[in-house]
């Protein structure tokens, strides 16, 4: 009988701590996706007020000219909107599920150009890539990978007159 109380008392235990479990596992839930909500609309708060800062920043450098002053506040706009873009492309990822199957690397570079449709705007870009392979992968995160590196290739040659852009893909 002592064995069997035992017994008793670790069942009992153990459905408390599954219990505790599952709460602790929704209210942890809860408040992810609450953060998730409070940065999502603090982003697109921020992306409206910042379209509008960089309209008015336009039509005075189109009104006035170019000036240092514009310039440097221009500059810091970008770094801020750079920014907002890290931020969204982290936020992304963590709610990533990667779902991992055959991709065409064509069809994402070009979903890629697409997206940077704007940053390519007005720019020469020369794009040495040759055919891409069919990987094993999942589509979303290597067009996650493929849009920070070729942003980062557009932002260290902007003041090139041409970029050449360069995609190798070496099976290992």
């Amino acid at each position: 009988t002592d064995l069997r109380a035992i017994h008793t008392q670790l069942l009992d235990q153990t459905d408390m701590l599954q219990a505790q479990l599952q709460h602790l596992t929704a209210r942890q839930y809860r408040l992810e996706h609450e953060v998730q909500d409070v940065i999502r609309s603090t982003q697109a708060q921020l992306n409206l007020h910042l379209a509008r800062l960089q309209n008015l920043l336009k039509r005075h450098v189109r009104d006035a000219g170019p000036s240092s002053d514009l310039t440097l506040a221009q500059d810091a706009l970008n770094r801020t909107l750079g920014l907002l873009a890290s931020l969204d492309g982290y936020v992304q990822a963590r709610q990533l599920r990667l779902r991992p199957r055959h991709v065409d690397l064509n069809q994402v570079l070009q979903d890629v150009r697409s997206d940077l449709k704007d940053a390519l705007d007005g720019r020469t870009v020369e794009w040495n890539t040759g055919p891409l392979p069919t990987v094993y992968g999942d589509s979303r995160a290597l067009r996650m990978i493929l849009t920070a590196y070729i942003s980062n290739a557009l932002k260290f040659t902007r003041t090139r007159d041409a970029a050449r852009i360069r995609l190798l893909v070496e099976e290992q």
